[in-house]
């Protein structure tokens, strides 16, 4: 019998890794429930809702860079400047898809409404996953 943790497979990886798709949408999940939390405070402090929507998503920023970068997407080494920059290039081209969602449901009479933001999450994580895998957190050329 031996002592100490279970050996790895040869290929030193553990035998089952969530896929990083998983992984966005786990943390993704989190930090939507969160921002999303924000939100609605903002909302009920009397802020507009494009005011209480970038609130929602600035909370959530520096936690996402975090666990997408060392979790979802195991990047290894410093973090760069352009790496952030990339970043959050990526957030704000997401977070304007995102705005623009909830501006067409407040022109649609439902200013206010915690569907419309829904609605804009939604289209942010999924705009999100494919700039940060593809552009923030690609692996670089070999």
């Amino acid at each position: 019998m031996s002592e100490g943790p279970p050996a790895l497979p040869p290929n030193g990886r553990p035998a089952f890794v969530l896929p990083p798709i998983v992984r966005f949408a786990i943390t993704g999940a989190a930090n939507s429930v969160i921002g999303f939390a924000v939100l609605l405070f903002a909302l009920r402090l009397g802020l507009s809702d494009i005011a209480a929507n970038l609130t929602g998503f600035a909370v959530g920023l520096a936690v996402g860079f975090v666990a997408n970068r060392q979790w979802t997407f195991a990047v290894e080494g410093r973090v760069s400047f352009a790496e952030v920059a990339r970043y959050l290039l990526g957030f704000a081209l997401a977070w304007s898809l995102n705005i623009s969602v909830v501006l067409v449901g407040v022109r649609m009479g439902f200013a206010g409404s915690p569907l419309i933001h829904l609605a804009g999450i939604a289209t942010y994580s999924i705009a999100f996953y494919f700039i940060s895998r593809r552009f923030v957190f690609a692996a670089p050329p070999s």
